[in-house]
């Protein structure tokens, strides 16, 4: 088993290597932390330290339900909703 990847330096803090779940073509997603391009109104928008799960047998990439929903809020200027908890 390796290493997930973090980065401290910035407040990355690593997952279990679950949790992102199972690919549908059997492999384990791993963490990823990925810089995302946005062109929202034909600018250009760039967020780094995107926590990302990536399937190593496939190269699926998926993200969590919280990731996407702070990218809209950015992007829609809302604040951003507040974090999840395991029972919600």
């Amino acid at each position: 088993m390796t290493d997930l990847p973090t980065v401290p330096e910035r407040g990355v803090e690593p997952l279990t290597r679950r949790a992102f779940g199972s690919c549908p073509c059997g492999g384990v997603y791993e963490q990823n932390v990925v810089e995302v391009k946005l062109s929202p109104g034909g600018r250009t928008v760039s967020l780094s330290d995107v926590l990302q799960g990536r399937c190593p047998v496939c190269d699926s990439r998926v993200y969590k339900v919280a990731t996407l929903e702070g990218i809209e809020a950015l992007m829609s200027n809302r604040p951003p909703p507040p974090p999840r908890t395991r029972s919600s």
